[in-house]
C-alpha cells in the first residue's frame, strides 16, 4: 500500500508540474525608481494583476516574479506615498523599468477594513481619512491630539486648558452618549491602547468639589487623558474610523469612533539616522483687559474699605503704587512664560536580508507659561520585522514613556487660590510679588491668597511611567496563482502607572483663611491601568481573474482591562513635613475595576470588474463582563459598497455604508453599589441611591453614510463629500423609582439621539511649475444633534454651574444635547446657544520653491457658546472687587444679572493660526562637502503654533473646559490655565 501510494503521489506531482510548466512563462524582473530623484524605491508591492503572484522590491528597488502565467496581461505596482500604476506585460519581455510618481495628495493610502485586513483608499467604501506624519507634525506640539486639531472633517479636538502636558477632548461626529464613555477607541499597530483619565486629586488643594466627598478625586482635577503619552514623531499615519461600518470591527467599544495609529517601520538597506534638535518657548497668548488705577483711585479704594485700610496705610499704598509704576501686570508676571524649551528626536531605520528595524528616542521639556510649571518627557520605541522562509512574517514593538508634569493650581476652586481667581480680586497697584525682609511673601490684604506665594511653594508633580508591548505574526499557510490562505495573530499589552502628589504648606496665606479648618494639606494619588488584548484571524484570498478578488476573514478577539486607583489625602500637616502621613486627619479613597471582553467576527470583501466595484459585509459578536448578562453576545453588523463610475487620471467613486457599533455600560452599573458610612461613631455600609440594572446592555450606534470621491485635473485635485446619520439607542440613563425602594434612581437603557452631518475634504495642487509647488488642503464639517426621545423627564446633564447666571445643560426631547440653556429677559428658561461649533473648517497651505518650504494651517470654528465664569469674577458681580478695565460692559452684565438674565453665556466663535513653519533645505553640495559624504540632508526650520486668535469672545480663550473630558457640559471657562503660543527653531540632520 505504501508503494502504491508513493507511485500515485509521484504521478500526480509530475502531472501538476507539467500542467504548471505549460501555463507559465519565464520569470519577470525589474526595478522601480523615483521619478524625481531617479533612486530605487524599496518596499514596492509588485503583483501580477488578477493573481496572488507578487513580491516586494528590495533596498535598491529591484524585484523578481516567478511562475508568471502565460496569459498574464498586466502588472500592478503600488507603494504608500506613490501613485499606483498598471504596467502592460509585453510578450517576450522579461525586464521592466518602472518609474513611480509621488502621491502628493495621498490618494492611495491603505485604510483599515477589518481586524487584520486593509484596502487601498481608492477602493474603500467608507470615508475614513488618513493623516500622514508630515501633516501631523507641521509644528511641534505638546501632545498628539494637538497635532490633529482641525485636520479631519467630523473630528472635533478641544483643549481643556493651556496647561503643559496636554488634556484634550476628541469628539468624532457629534455626541455619542450622555452617561457612558465619550472618548474614541485608540489602536496602535493593531493593539488597543488605554486612554483612561486618572483623576489627580487636585481637589485636595482647591475644595472644588468631587463626586465622592471632600478631599477625594473628582471631575475638576484638571486630569490628562493618557493618549498624550504617544510620541507624535513615531507615527507614520493616523486613520480615523468615523462611520459605524468601519468602527464596527471593534464592536462594543467603538460607538465614539476609532483612531488607528500606524507607527513608523524599518526599510531594507543600510541604516539611516535622522536627528532633530528643537529649541523654543511657550508664552502667554492672551491677557484679560484688567483695570489700571491712578494713585488717588488706589488711595480711595483702600480708604473706603475697612478691611483694606486696616492693613494698608496711605504710605504703603503709595509705596506699592510706585513699585508697580502704577500697574503690576500680574498676568505677565505669573503667566509670562519665556523659559527655554527643548526637544531632541532620534530615529534609526534600516534592514538586512529579511530583517528590518526602526528605533526612536525622544527627550523634551516644554516650559509652562505659569511659574513652577512644565512638562518633561522621555520616550523610546523599537519596531522589528522579520520574514522567515518567505511564508512567515513576524513583527514586534516595545515603547516606553516617562514624564514629569507640573500643572499648578488653576480652574474652579472654593478657596480663592487659582491664579486668575486671585488676580480678579487683587487691584493692580498692589505689588503681590514683593517679599518681606525674612524672604516670605507679603500678605495680600485684598483676598485670601497670594498668587505668587502659591505658584512658587505649592508642589503639583505628576509622574507617569508607561510601557506598551505589541506583536503580529502572519503565516502564509497556502498560496498559488489564484488563492492564498494565511493565519494572522496580533496582540499586546499596555501598562500605565500614574502618581500625583500635591502639597500645600500650612503657613501659606490661603491656609490661614476662614474657609480652612485644618491648615496644611497633602495628597498622593496612585493610578495603575493595565490593558491587554489579542486577535487571531484566518484570511483567505481568491483571485480567479482580474474580474474578481474575494477576501474572506474570520477570527476571534479577546480583551481585558483593569484599573486601580488609590488616593490618600491629609489635612493639618505638621509644619515642615509635606507628607500626608503627618496630617491630623486622613481621608483614604480606593477604586478598582476589571472588565473582560470576548468577540468573534466574520467578514467578506469583494473587488469586482478590475476593482471598479467594491463590496464589504461582516458581523462582529461580542460579550463583556460589564453587561448585565455577561454570557450574552451582542451583534454588530456592517455592509458597504463603492463603485468607480469612471477611472483613470480623473475618477469618480460613489459609496454607501451601513454599520453598528456599541458603547459598553460604565463599570459596575449592573450592581447596586455599597457605600461606606458612619453612624454614631460606628462604621458601616449603606446601599447607593442609584440602583443597578442586572439587565443593562451596551448602547448602540447605528450609522448610515453616503458620499462621493472625485479625482480631477489628472490627479491634481481630489474632493471627498460625505453625508451621514448616526443614531444612538439604548442609552445609559437614570430613571426615577419609588421612594419606598430606599433609592432615588435606577440605571436603565432607553432613549434615542441622532447626529446628522456633512463633511467635505479638498486636496489639491493648484500650481506645479518648475521648482514651485502649491498644495492646499481644506476640510469642512457641519453636524446637527437632536434628542429624539427619552423615557424620563427632562434632566440636567453634565457637570456645570447652573442655568443662571452662566448657562447650563439639560437633556430635553427635541433639543440638542449640547444646547446651552439660561434665563431670558422674561425669566423663561430658553436655549441660548450650543457648546459645540455649528461648523468647523480647516485651511492648510503648503508652498515649496526649491529648498524653501512654507506651511500654514488655520482652524475656524463658528457658532459656539461658552459659559464665562472668569468674566464674572472680574466683573465683581457678587460683591468682590472686580478688576475688569471695561466697567461699562461689566455694569451692563451686572444689570442683566440683577434682572435674572443669564448674562455670562458668551458667543465664542474663533479663527486660529494653528501652525506656521518656514523650512530651508541646505544645498546638497554644501551638505556633502561639510559632512564629508556622511550627511544625507540638513534642514533649518522656524515654527510657531497658536500664533494668532481672531475672536470676539471676551475671555482668555474660547477653547476651554473646566470639567475635563465630558461630552455634555463642555465650554465652561473658570479661571483656567491660560492659552499659550509657542515658537521653535529646529535643525534636522540625516546621516
Amino acid at each position: 500500500m505504501r508503494v502504491r501510494s508513493s507511485i500515485l503521489t509521484a504521478v500526480a506531482l509530475a502531472l501538476a508540474i507539467a500542467q504548471s510548466a505549460s501555463g507559465q512563462t519565464e520569470r519577470i524582473t525589474g526595478r522601480t525608481t523615483d521619478a524625481d530623484s531617479k533612486d530605487g524605491v524599496p518596499a514596492v508591492q509588485v503583483i501580477i494583476t488578477g493573481t496572488t503572484i507578487g513580491g516586494v522590491t528590495n533596498d535598491s528597488g529591484r524585484f523578481s516574479l516567478r511562475n508568471v502565467p502565460a496569459d498574464a496581461k498586466t502588472i500592478t505596482v503600488r507603494r504608500i506615498g506613490y501613485r499606483g500604476i498598471v504596467i502592460p506585460i509585453v510578450a517576450g519581455q522579461t525586464e521592466y523599468a518602472i518609474v513611480l510618481t509621488r502621491d502628493v495628495l495621498q490618494l492611495e493610502q491603505q485604510v483599515v477594513t477589518g481586524v487584520a485586513t486593509t484596502v487601498s483608499s481608492r477602493n474603500a467604501s467608507t470615508y475614513d481619512p488618513v493623516v500622514t506624519s508630515e501633516q501631523l507634525n507641521g509644528a511641534p506640539t505638546p501632545t498628539i491630539e494637538n497635532a490633529l486639531q482641525g485636520k479631519v472633517p467630523g473630528v472635533l479636538v478641544e483643549q481643556n486648558s493651556g496647561a503643559p502636558g496636554g488634556g484634550l477632548q476628541v469628539n468624532v461626529r457629534g455626541v455619542t452618549t450622555i452617561n457612558a464613555n465619550s472618548q474614541p477607541l485608540y489602536v496602535v499597530d493593531g493593539v488597543i491602547m488605554s486612554n483612561e483619565t486618572s483623576p489627580s486629586g487636585l481637589n485636595t488643594l482647591t475644595n472644588a468639589g468631587s463626586q465622592n466627598g471632600a478631599m477625594t478625586p473628582g471631575n475638576q482635577d484638571q486630569s490628562v487623558n493618557r493618549i498624550a503619552d504617544l510620541n507624535p514623531n513615531d507615527i507614520e499615519s493616523m486613520q480615523v474610523l468615523e462611520s459605524g461600518a468601519a468602527a464596527s470591527i471593534y464592536g462594543s467599544r467603538a460607538a465614539a469612533g476609532v483612531v488607528v495609529f500606524t507607527t513608523q517601520k524599518g526599510q531594507p538597506g543600510k541604516a539611516q539616522i535622522d536627528v532633530s534638535q528643537k529649541f523654543g518657548t511657550f508664552n502667554l497668548e492672551n491677557e484679560l483687559n484688567t483695570r489700571h488705577f491712578t494713585l488717588p483711585e488706589a488711595q480711595a479704594l483702600v480708604k473706603s474699605n475697612p478691611a483694606y485700610s486696616s492693613q494698608l496705610t496711605p504710605a504703603q499704598v503709595t509705596q506699592n503704587f510706585n513699585e508697580c509704576h502704577g500697574y503690576c501686570d500680574f498676568e505677565k508676571q505669573l503667566y509670562g512664560g519665556g523659559e527655554l524649551s527643548d526637544e531632541t528626536d532620534l530615529e534609526v531605520r534600516g534592514g538586512l536580508n529579511q530583517t528590518t528595524y526602526f528605533l526612536s528616542g525622544l527627550t523634551k521639556y516644554d516650559n509652562g507659561a505659569q511659574i513652577n510649571t512644565g512638562y518633561n518627557k522621555q520616550s523610546a520605541r523599537a519596531n522589528v520585522h522579520q520574514t522567515i522562509f518567505n511564508t512567515i512574517d513576524l513583527s514586534a514593538n516595545i515603547a516606553y514613556t516617562g514624564s514629569l508634569t507640573r500643572r499648578g493650581v488653576n480652574g474652579n476652586d472654593n478657596l480663592g487660590i487659582a491664579g486668575y481667581d486671585v488676580i480678579s480680586y487683587t487691584p493692580s497697584f498692589f505689588n503681590m510679588s514683593a517679599k518681606n525682609p525674612d524672604g516670605s511673601y507679603v500678605k495680600n490684604p485684598f483676598g485670601p491668597a497670594n498668587a505668587f506665594q502659591d505658584a512658587n511653594l505649592i508642589q503639583t508633580p505628576e509622574e507617569v511611567n508607561r510601557t506598551t508591548l505589541g506583536g503580529t505574526a502572519t503565516w502564509k499557510l497556502f498560496t498559488n496563482q489564484q488563492q492564498s490562505l494565511q493565519l494572522a495573530a496580533q496582540g499586546g499589552a499596555d501598562f500605565a502607572n500614574i502618581r500625583d502628589q500635591f502639597a500645600e504648606p500650612a503657613d501659606l496665606q490661603v491656609q490661614q483663611s476662614a474657609l480652612v479648618t485644618t491648615p496644611g494639606v497633602s495628597s498622593v494619588t496612585q493610578g495603575y491601568d493595565r490593558l491587554s488584548n489579542y486577535s487571531v484571524s484566518l484570511i483567505h484570498t481568491l483571485t480567479p481573474s482580474s474580474l474578481l478578488s474575494a477576501t474572506t476573514s474570520i477570527g476571534l478577539t479577546r480583551g481585558k482591562e483593569a484599573t486601580y486607583l488609590a488616593a490618600d489625602a491629609g489635612a493639618g500637616l505638621v509644619p515642615g513635613v509635606p507628607a500626608f502621613t503627618g496630617a491630623s486627619t486622613l481621608t483614604p479613597f480606593y477604586l478598582q475595576t476589571e472588565a473582560n471582553e470576548t468577540g468573534y467576527y466574520a467578514q467578506e470583501q469583494l473587488l469586482l470588474f478590475n476593482e471598479r466595484l467594491s463590496l464589504t459585509g461582516g458581523i462582529n459578536a461580542e460579550r463583556s463582563t460589564s453587561d448585565g448578562n455577561i454570557n450574552k453576545f451582542f451583534y454588530y453588523p456592517k455592509a458597504a459598497g463603492s463603485f468607480r463610475v469612471f477611472t483613470g487620471d480623473n475618477e469618480l467613486k460613489v459609496r454607501f455604508a451601513y454599520g453598528q457599533a456599541g458603547n459598553l455600560p460604565n463599570y459596575g452599573v449592573r450592581y447596586t453599589a455599597s457605600l461606606t458610612t458612619n453612624y454614631s461613631g460606628i462604621s458601616g455600609l449603606r446601599p447607593d441611591e442609584v440602583v443597578g440594572d442586572p439587565t443593562i446592555r451596551p448602547e448602540t450606534n447605528t450609522s448610515f453614510e453616503g458620499g462621493l470621491d472625485l479625482t480631477m485635473f489628472k490627479g491634481r485635485a481630489e474632493l471627498d463629500a460625505t453625508v451621514f446619520q448616526k443614531r444612538v439607542t439604548n442609552m445609559l440613563l437614570e430613571e426615577a423609582i419609588l421612594p419606598s425602594s430606599g433609592a432615588q434612581n435606577q440605571w436603565a437603557n432607553g432613549g434615542e439621539l441622532t447626529n446628522q452631518g456633512l463633511e467635505l475634504a479638498l486636496n489639491a495642487t493648484p500650481v506645479q511649475a518648475g521648482k514651485f509647488t502649491w498644495t492646499t488642503t481644506e476640510t469642512f464639517s457641519r453636524i446637527y444633534n437632536i434628542v429624539n426621545n427619552i423615557p424620563v423627564p427632562t434632566f440636567v446633564a453634565g457637570a456645570s454651574f447652573g442655568f443662571f447666571p452662566f448657562g447650563g445643560y439639560q437633556i430635553a426631547q427635541g433639543a440638542s444635547p449640547n444646547a446651552v440653556w439660561g434665563n431670558n429677559a422674561a425669566g423663561n428658561l430658553v436655549q441660548l446657544g450650543n457648546a459645540a461649533p455649528a461648523i468647523t473648517v480647516g485651511f492648510g497651505q503648503n508652498l515649496e520653491y526649491g529648498p524653501l518650504h512654507l506651511h500654514a494651517f488655520f482652524d475656524w470654528r463658528d457658532g459656539m457658546t461658552t459659559s464665562d465664569l472668569t468674566q464674572e469674577y472680574f466683573d465683581g458681580a457678587f460683591g468682590f472687587s472686580g478688576n475688569l478695565q471695561d466697567t461699562a460692559a461689566a455694569n451692563k452684565r451686572i444689570k442683566e444679572l440683577n434682572s435674572g438674565i443669564t448674562a455670562y453665556a458668551q458667543h465664542s466663535s474663533f479663527l486660529k493660526l494653528r501652525e506656521l513653519t518656514l523650512k530651508y533645505d541646505l544645498p546638497a553640495s554644501l551638505v556633502n562637502t561639510v559632512g564629508r559624504n556622511y550627511l544625507r540632508n540638513v534642514s533649518l526650520s522656524l515654527t510657531g503654533r497658536n500664533l494668532v486668535t481672531w475672536t470676539k469672545y471676551p475671555g482668555l480663550d474660547p477653547e476651554v473646559s473646566n470639567f475635563g473630558t465630558q461630552q455634555i457640559g463642555r465650554g465652561q471657562d473658570v479661571t483656567p490655565y491660560p492659552p499659550t503660543r509657542s515658537y521653535f527653531i529646529s535643525i534636522d540632520v540625516g546621516f
